[in-house]
């Protein structure tokens, strides 16, 4: 029992540390009329701005700082790399409070098979539970291998098909079928919650007219 608690424990602690891995975190975006917002390397105004979040681009946010009405966030720079910094609430808006689009002119379905380690790179954790997969983290799993792994992606915008590029989703496993559609102008968010009943993680599929915007990922429910 305590190898277990361990184990889970140093799970915990790898993914607080791998990018967008936040439990609890919510997916946000901004609400700015400038058509972007600031972040600040501190709360505070006169704190330095270390990056601009666009609109419809979502990032992760975490809890309101004490005492403050500002909001701490996580996002991915210009550079691909994982980012932190600070947003004043009032330029935060969730996706729950989003209108939740009811049309039928957006199909989102995923192809799986039962995951198979053979002439896979499994790597561990000081405890041995599975850490990555080819040198990536592993989305779906509480330490163990996953059951089920995709091969595909699906998904139509208006009757036109998006290609979604096996990079995107090389690391998700477990995945759902469910998901909900908000809007926001001319862009829409396909948010779902998948896990293996332990390893839940969210994921946020972003599409315009344009195709494919972007896909964030955050662990927990």
């Amino acid at each position: 029992m305590i190898k277990k608690i361990l184990c889970s424990f140093s799970l915990w602690c790898f993914l607080s540390l791998l990018p967008q891995n936040v439990l609890g975190a919510e997916a946000a975006i901004i609400q700015d009329e400038d058509g972007y917002t600031n972040v600040r390397k501190e709360a505070s105004t006169k704190s330095a701005i270390i990056y601009k979040l666009l609109d419809n681009e979502v990032f992760t946010a975490f809890y309101a700082t004490k005492g403050t009405q500002w909001i701490e966030v996580s996002y991915r720079d210009k550079q691909g790399k994982m980012s932190s910094g600070y947003v004043h609430r009032s330029r935060v808006l969730h996706l729950s409070e989003l209108k939740e689009y009811k049309g039928k002119d957006i199909e989102l379905s995923y192809e799986t098979r039962a995951f198979d380690a053979e002439g896979q790179r499994i790597g561990k954790n000081e405890n041995g539970g599975v850490a990555t997969i080819n040198g990536l983290p592993v989305w779906g799993t509480d330490g163990g291998l996953p059951r089920r792994e995709t091969t595909a992606v699906n998904l139509t915008f208006k009757g036109k098909t998006i290609t979604v590029d096996k990079s995107k989703f090389a690391n998700l496993y477990e995945v759902n079928k469910d998901y909900t559609v908000y809007v926001k102008g001319d862009h829409y968010f396909i948010k779902q919650v998948h896990s293996d009943g332990a390893g839940g993680y969210q994921s946020v599929w972003v599409i315009s007219q344009k195709g494919l915007q972007q896909l964030w990922i955050a662990a927990g429910e």
